[in-house]
């Protein structure tokens, strides 16, 4: 039998306490364990998002990004509406702002995504302890940490985590401060125009967040009759908003608009995907990420449906409401959207698997011991995939770093670089940062080519052009054509499917005297070349061929340089003019000019050098002999001497 209180003298007035420095105590390992563990979790989060974060090719669209940074918000509004691009410019005017701090690289140009993707977490885990306490914070930070979507879409600078991180802060910021609808704190209404400003600026498709929470919200107006005035007072709440960020977003909407659309119907290159097959792709995306294998993605589908059934099943759904809202509005939508203009990828709506991930956890939570066994299970499911996207294969075909490492050691101050796409100068800046040149863009109309190209080669006597699976011979690539014809060609580097290409121009283009004769009927005119130069620079030749009548055999003519033991050490072969005026296509006594030019290798040992000319049959190597002029007899003439420096 229990004895009363008062009988054991312990006064009626005071009940029995626990032990509360033990209480305190246990409260404050809670706590330390809690911190312990989100620690754990950003920690895991950042190393998945940095590891070897420079190991992969930076992209096209990584590559645009790169040059808009570098842009001016003039410059944005230009190129944006020249290369019917797609995006709005908020993530691109910070990274422009990042950038200036870091500096260019290619590590910090991901830096940015790679660090927000760390920061999703804390709205992450603050909304999950509001749904259900501190496990269930914990277990959705831990998804969000490990998701591999969210993990390989963190280690691009693409827009995509940028619009993740400030919709869904944006949502919280709702959830936690404007959404009892009792009063309006300015603040919070502001922080929430703000975010979403951010999230819809970065990308258009963030926009489908705020029309499924809009949707909700009326909702609640119709189905919440009880509270109907509330309803009423968070949805005009939510309108204000809607109209102050639209206001921000407003003017470059319509600056850009028609030829955003523009632009992503000239991408639309296949067809609309009926809902099955989007469906499907967008669960594999969702589920298993970028780099998931269909194994993974059906245990991925399953439990992570398994977790929002049991979430939303149970309730409440005034809690719940807005997270499913905006993690199956969108999904809908976007279906509508891309049967309309068929440009769509799943990383469009990367946005909506940080809501999903936070209704999982919810439900899984719930499971107790059960959900804990399924979490580990779609956490076992997600690591190959996390191993692929922390291990990438380099894509050699599209990787320009040798071309950025060729261009870091060889240029020179006041060269000239002209590219053929924007993507390739934003590589080029990030991969070979710091270099003194000046980049152009090659968009030469065929009308103002030559002038245009007449007053580069006056600002540059060393121009380098990039190409991209394009011939230097061919009318279409205009700058290439034209110094093809005007300049020479002094050194080649070659990377996949890229091209890098110093040309340099001569300042004398006259036809010096004839100093040799070579058989049938060739000429050679050159004055007298004694230089002295370093290694790693370039030395001009200009030549002048003449025949008396074009002659059957296609010849070659040949530069050597030729050190004091009479070792081949540079060299330039080929028809004259870059072979674009081949010796059987000569008029008769018409002087051709063909400029050359000698790459002296940065090891070349200085010395003395002879620079000597000749010609070949290109079919068999066999060199014609001068008879006339400074060596008769001789299969080669001496044009000058190279005194290489230290």
């Amino acid at each position: 039998m229990r004895i009363p209180a008062t009988q054991r003298g312990e006064g009626s007035a005071r009940p029995v306490r626990r032990d509360e420095p033990g209480a305190a105590r246990a409260a404050l390992r809670s706590q330390g364990m809690t911190l312990a563990l989100i620690g754990l979790c950003l920690l895991g989060a950042l190393v998945l998002r940095v590891w070897a974060l420079d190991g992969q090719t930076l992209s096209w669209d990584e590559g645009n990004n790169a040059f808009f940074a570098h842009q001016s918000p003039a410059g944005i509004l230009r190129y944006c509406r020249a290369t019917l691009d797609t995006n709005p410019p908020a993530h691109r005017l910070a990274l422009a702002l990042w950038l200036r701090l870091l500096g260019d690289s290619a590590c910090n140009l991901r830096l940015l995504s790679s660090l927000l993707g760390v920061a999703l977490l804390v709205p992450v885990y603050l909304w999950g302890c509001r749904l259900g306490g501190r496990h269930v914070g914990l277990l959705a930070a831990a998804l969000t940490a490990l998701s591999p979507m969210l993990v390989y879409y963190s280690r691009e600078a693409k827009g995509y985590p940028f619009a993740a991180f400030f919709g869904l802060l944006a949502l919280y910021v709702w959830a936690r401060y404007l959404d009892d609808g009792k009063r309006l704190p300015s603040a919070a209404w502001a922080g929430y125009v703000v975010a979403e400003v951010l999230a819809c600026g970065a990308h258009y498709y963030a926009a489908l967040l705020f029309i499924a929470q809009g949707l909700w919200l009326a909702a609640d107006v119709t189905v919440d009759r009880a509270g109907r005035r509330v309803a009423a007072r968070r949805l005009g709440w939510w309108l204000a908003a809607q109209l102050a960020a639209a206001a921000f977003l407003a003017p470059w909407a319509v600056l850009t608009l028609p030829t955003a659309l523009r632009g992503a119907r000239d991408a639309s290159t296949w067809a609309p995907l009926p809902l099955p097959a989007y469906l499907a792709d967008l669960g594999m995306a969702l589920s298993a990420g970028v780099r998931g294998s269909r194994l993974a993605a059906a245990v991925g589908t399953v439990i992570l449906v398994i977790g929002c059934v049991s979430a939303l099943w149970r309730g409440p759904w005034r809690r719940t409401g807005l997270l499913a809202s905006v993690a199956a509005v969108p999904v809908a939508l976007g279906f509508v959207v891309q049967r309309l203009i068929a440009f769509y990828s799943a990383r469009f709506l990367l946005f909506v698997v940080s809501p999903l991930l936070l209704l999982a956890a919810l439900g899984l939570a719930r499971w107790r011991r059960a959900g804990m066994v399924l979490g580990a299970a779609l956490v076992l499911a997600w690591l190959p995939g996390l191993w692929q996207i922390t291990h990438p294969i380099v894509e050699h075909d599209e990787d320009l770093r040798p071309l950025a490492e060729t261009l870091r050691t060889l240029a020179l101050p006041g060269d000239g670089v002209i590219v053929g796409y924007i993507w390739q100068e934003g590589n080029l800046r990030l991969l070979a940062p710091a270099v003194p040149v000046r980049y152009y863009l090659g968009w030469f109309s065929q009308d103002g080519l030559d002038g245009e190209m007449e007053q580069l080669v006056r600002a540059h006597r060393r121009l380098w052009l990039v190409t991209y699976q394009s011939p230097l011979q061919h009318p279409q690539n205009t700058a290439g054509w034209w110094l093809e014809q005007h300049a020479a060609r002094a050194l080649v580097t070659e990377s996949g499917y890229g091209r890098l290409v110093l040309y340099v121009t001569l300042e004398a283009t006259d036809c010096g005297p004839t100093v040799a004769q070579f058989e049938d009927g060739i000429r050679l005119g050159c004055p007298r070349v004694d230089a002295e130069v370093a290694p790693g620079s370039v030395l001009p030749i200009p030549l002048c061929w003449e025949v008396e009548t074009a002659p059957n055999t296609s010849y070659s003519a040949f530069v050597h340089l030729y050190d004091g033991t009479g070792t081949l050490r540079a060299q330039s072969d080929g028809a004259p003019v870059n072979g674009l005026r081949p010796f059987p296509q000569l008029a008769p006594r018409e002087p051709v000019v063909d400029p050359r030019a000698l790459w002296l290798a940065p090891d070349l040992p200085p010395g003395v050098y002879q620079l000597t000319v000749g010609v070949y049959d290109a079919g068999t190597g066999e060199r014609l002999k001068v008879i006339a002029g400074a060596a008769p007899g001789r299969d080669s003439v001496v044009v000058g001497t190279v005194r290489i420096g230290a």
